[in-house]
């Protein structure tokens, strides 16, 4: 659901490489390859988080750019 929300709401490159890794948890895990599906998760968990980071850089920078073309216009 996280890497959902963060490929829609965020960063779109980043965010499916984090659908990609959580899509192939519930396989594996059903698998009963337990340890490989931790890891996906982990994975998908770390993309997700990179997406929301470079999402709130994003929003910050262009925050910051219209202020200043605000400012000096």
């Amino acid at each position: 659901m996280l890497a959902i929300l963060s490929t829609l709401f965020c960063c779109v490159p980043t965010g499916i490489v984090a659908i990609y890794f959580a899509a192939k948890v519930d396989s594996l895990a059903l698998a009963g390859n337990r340890h490989l599906a931790r890891e996906y998760s982990d994975k998908a968990k770390v993309w997700s988080i990179v997406s929301i980071s470079l999402g709130l850089c994003f929003m910050a920078f262009y925050f910051a750019m219209a202020v200043i073309g605000t400012v000096f216009h």
